[in-house]
C-alpha cells in the first residue's frame, strides 16, 4: 500500500589492485600475448574480470561484500546492482544463483574470480541485460565440512540471520544442504504530496509511518554425481516459507480542491500476508561427448501467496469507512535449456534453445465493493533458439551471435479471454563484441539487443489501495521493451573507464492511469515511444602499502521530455555518483574498511532526484584459529543522510516523496568454518529471468 519509488543511479565501483603474492603468467588476448606479473584484474571475451585469490579481497567477509568492490557493482544495504543495468544474474560456477542467502554464505577467500558481463551475448534471455559470474576455489577432501553464520543487525529495530551450510562428500557422490532464518523489521517514514490536474485542482498530502516483521526460513537439499572428469549429473530442491510476514501502518491526508481545505483522514492499516511454501526444482547434465560440451537443465516453480489488507478510515468531512482487500496469487513455471558448444574452424561454436511455460492467477476482492474486483490469469509460452561464435582474429576476439524469441501471451480477466491484451510476437536479439589490447590498454567494445519484459504484477489489473484518493495498479495493455545496448571499457594499469549507451524502444515507466473518477490519482504503468541514456564511469584502484584505496566517479544523462500540466519538460541534468572505498589489511587477521558513497540531484527517467544523498560505512574484522573463526563489527550509514527524495512527473499528476528508513545501523556477525569443500553442483538453471518476473 505504499509507494516505493526505486531510483537506480549510475556508477562505478573502483577495481582493487594488489602488488603482493603475484605470480608471473602469460595472458592471451586474441593473438596477442602479454608477459607480466598476475593482475587483480582483465578484460575477457564477455566483461571485466576481477580476480580474488590471493588479493586483499579474500579477506572481506562474504561474496556480498566482495562484489561491493568489483568495478561497475554496487552494493547498498542487501541490494546488487549493476551500472544502468539493473539486478544482474549472478552464477556461481555455472549455476545460477537463487537467492541472496547464498552471497552471504559464501566466503570471500572461497572466491577465485568474478566476472563481470555488461552487454551479456546470445546465450542468455534476451532481458538478462547484466550476469556476475563467481568462480570458486577448487577444493579436494572427503568427509563432512561446513560453515555457520550468525548476523545480528540493530537500528530502530532488531534483526537476526542465521545459516548454516553443511556438505558431505565420498567419492564421486556429493550431498550437501543449507537451512537459514532471518527476521528483518523495518521502520519507513514517508512524506508525500501529489497533485492531479482534473476538472479541479486537487492536492493531497499524506503522512505515512509504517513498520512491518518478516521471518523467512529457507531450506535447500541436493546430490551431485561426477560420472568421471568431463560429465556430471544433479538434482537440488530449494524450499522457503514465510512463517511471518505482517505491517502495521498509519496514514494522514490533507486534501485541498482548489488550494481550498476539502477533507482530512486518518487511515489506520493492518497487513497479513500467506506465503505457502515456495517450490524449486533443478535437475541438470554437464559433460562432454568427444569434443561436443552438453549443457542440459530443467527446473519446475510453484508458489502461492494469499494476503489481507484491513483499514479503517476517519473522515472529518465526509463519511468515514471500513474495507478490506484480500489478494491471491499462485504460479507455476517449467522451463527447459539446452547448450551445446564444439570448436569449430579455430574458434568455438554455441547452439542451443530455452523453453519456457508459465501459468500465473491472480485474484483480487474488495468485499464492500468500494473497488472493483478481479480474476486475472496469465498465460505465456516462450521459446527461444541461439546460435554464438567465437574466434580469434587479427584484429583480436571476435563473438557474434543472435537469438530468436517467439512469446504467446493470453491474458483472462474473469475466465474471459481478453483479445486485446493477449498477443504473440517474435523478434531476432543479435549480439557481437571485440577485445582486443593497444599498447597497454586492454579494450572490450560491445552490442546486443535486449529486451525488458513487464513483470506479472505489472501486468495485472489488481489494485492496490492507498487511500480513497490514490490507488496503484498495473497495466495488461504493457509492450516489452526493446533496447539497443553499446558499451566500451577500456582499462590500464589500475584504472578503468567505461561508456555506456541505451536505447529503450517503448521504454516502461511509472504513469498515471485515468480511471472513472478524476479526482482519484490512479498511478499505473506505460510506454514511452523511446528512452535514451548515456553513462560514464572512471575508477582508479591503486594499493599504497596496507591501504587499498577505490575511488569511482560515474555520471548517467538521460534525453527524454514531455508535455506536464501544458508545458514541455526536458529532463536532462545529469545524476552524478561518486564512491569512495577504502580498505586497510593489517595483518595478523585484523581488517578494517571505511567507505563513502556520495549522489548529486538530477533526473533518470520521468524521476527526480531532489536530495543529495550520501552514506559513510565502517568494518573490523579479526580472524582467529586460523580464519577457522571470524568476527566483524561495523556499522553502516553513521549519520543517517542515506534519504531519499524523489519527484515524480506525468502528464497531469506531479508527487513528490521525502522517505526516510532505519538506515543507520550497527552490525556484529560471527562466523565459523571447518573441513571446507565446495559443491560439485554444475547445474545453471533455466528459465531463470522468468522466475524473476513474478
Amino acid at each position: 500500500m505504499t509507494i516505493a519509488v526505486a531510483l537506480f543511479m549510475t556508477n562505478g565501483i573502483a577495481m582493487k589492485a594488489q602488488t603482493t603474492n603475484l605470480d608471473s603468467l602469460t595472458i592471451m588476448l586474441g593473438d596477442v600475448v602479454v608477459k607480466g606479473h598476475k593482475p587483480v584484474y582483465k578484460l575477457s571475451e564477455e566483461g571485466l574480470k576481477t580476480n580474488v585469490q590471493g588479493t586483499v579481497l579474500e579477506k572481506l567477509g562474504s561474496a556480498k561484500e566482495v562484489l561491493g568492490h568489483v568495478p561497475g557493482v554496487q552494493k547498498r544495504k542487501d541490494a546488487i546492482e549493476v551500472t544502468g543495468k539493473g539486478t544482474p544474474l549472478i552464477y556461481i560456477n555455472g549455476r545460477q544463483m537463487r537467492d541472496d542467502n547464498e552471497l552471504e554464505s559464501l566466503r570471500a577467500d572461497e572466491i577465485k574470480s568474478v566476472e563481470l558481463i555488461t552487454t551479456p551475448g546470445a546465450k542468455y534471455g534476451a532481458d538478462v541485460r547484466s550476469v556476475i559470474k563467481i568462480r570458486t576455489i577448487r577444493k579436494k577432501g572427503e568427509g563432512l565440512g561446513g560453515d555457520f553464520r550468525s548476523s545480528y543487525y540493530q537500528s530502530e529495530n532488531a534483526d537476526f540471520m542465521e545459516n548454516v551450510n553443511l556438505t558431505y562428500r565420498r567419492k564421486a557422490w556429493d550431498v550437501f544442504g543449507t537451512a537459514s532464518y532471518s527476521s528483518i523489521n523495518t521502520r519507513y517514514i514517508t512524506e508525500m504530496s501529489t497533485t492531479l490536474k482534473a476538472d479541479n485542482e486537487w492536492e493531497n498530502i499524506l503522512h505515512q509511518k509504517a513498520l512491518s516483521n518478516k521471518q523467512s526460513l529457507k531450506g535447500m537439499i541436493g546430490t551431485a554425481y561426477a560420472i568421471n572428469d568431463s560429465n556430471s549429473v544433479g538434482m537440488r530442491y530449494s524450499y522457503l516459507s514465510t512463517p511471518r510476514s505482517v505491517g502495521r501502518f498509519a496514514f494522514t491526508n490533507d486534501v485541498f480542491k482548489d488550494n481550498e481545505p476539502y477533507d482530512k483522514t486518518l487511515t489506520m492499516a493492518n497487513e497479513s500476508t500467506n506465503h505457502s511454501p515456495y517450490h524449486y526444482v533443478n535437475a541438470y547434465y554437464k559433460g562432454m561427448l568427444g569434443k561436443l560440451d552438453i549443457d542440459l537443465n530443467a527446473d519446475f516453480v510453484h508458489s502461492e501467496s494469499k494476503d489481507l489488507t484491513e483499514y479503517t478510515e476517519e473522515s472529518e468531512n465526509y463519511e468515514s469507512r471500513q474495507l478490506s482487500t484480500q489478494g491471491k496469487v499462485k504460479n507455476n513455471m517449467f522451463a527447459t535449456k539446452l547448450i551445446a558448444s564444439y570448436p569449430l574452424f579455430k574458434g568455438k561454436l554455441s547452439v542451443g534453445a530455452e523453453y519456457t511455460q508459465t501459468r500465473r492467477n491472480d485474484d483480487f476482492l474488495n468485499p464492500e465493493k468500494y473497488i472493483v474486483s478481479s480474476r486475472a490469469k496469465l498465460e505465456e509460452e516462450h521459446i527461444a533458439p541461439f546460435v554464438e561464435y567465437s574466434k580469434s582474429t587479427a584484429i583480436g576476439n571476435v563473438n557474434v551471435g543472435v537469438r530468436y524469441e517467439r512469446v504467446k501471451f493470453d491474458y483472462y480477466e474473469n475466465d474471459v479471454h481478453q483479445d486485446e491484451q493477449s498477443r504473440s510476437f517474435g523478434n531476432l536479439f543479435p549480439s557481437i563484441s571485440l577485445l582486443n589490447k593497444i599498447g597497454n590498454v586492454q579494450m572490450l567494445l560491445s552490442y546486443a539487443a535486449k529486451t525488458r519484459r513487464p513483470s506479472y504484477r505489472q501486468l495485472s489489473n489488481n489494485v492496490t489501495y492507498i487511500n480513497r484518493f490514490q490507488y496503484d495498479s498495473g497495466n495488461p495493455y504493457l509492450k516489452h521493451e526493446y533496447i539497443h545496448d553499446v558499451s566500451l571499457m577500456g582499462m590500464w594499469k589500475f584504472i578503468e573507464l567505461s561508456l555506456t549507451y541505451n536505447d529503450r524502444r517503448d521504454g516502461i515507466v511509472y504513469w498515471e492511469k485515468q480511471g472513472e473518477d478524476p479526482t482519484v490519482a490512479c498511478f499505473s504503468f506505460a510506454n514511452m515511444h523511446s528512452i535514451k541514456n548515456v553513462g560514464a564511469s572512471l575508477n582508479v584502484s591503486p594499493t599504497i602499502g596496507i591501504w587499498s584505496p577505490e575511488l569511482s566517479v560515474s555520471v548517467a544523462r538521460y534525453w527524454l521530455h514531455f508535455d506536464v500540466r501544458g508545458v514541455d519538460k526536458n529532463f536532462k541534468t545529469p545524476i552524478w555518483q561518486t564512491y569512495f572505498n577504502n580498505t586497510f589489511d593489517f595483518g595478523k587477521g585484523w581488517l578494517a574498511t571505511a567507505n563513502v558513497w556520495l549522489v548529486t540531484k538530477g533526473y533518470k527517467e520521468n524521476i527526480e532526484n531532489t536530495r543529495f544523498k550520501s552514506s559513510y560505512d565502517v568494518m573490523v574484522k579479526k580472524s582467529f584459529m586460523n580464519d577457522q573463526l571470524s568476527i566483524a563489527v561495523g556499522c553502516s550509514d553513521m549519520f543517517h543522510s542515506e534519504k531519499s527524495g524523489d519527484k515524480i512527473y506525468r502528464t497531469n499528476v506531479i508527487t513528490h516523496q521525502k522517505a526516510y528508513y532505519d538506515s543507520r545501523e550497527v552490525f556484529l556477525t560471527l562466523r565459523y568454518k571447518f573441513n571446507t569443500m565446495r559443491s560439485k553442483y554444475k547445474g545453471s538453471g533455466a528459465g531463470n529471468e522468468e522466475r524473476n518476473r513474478f
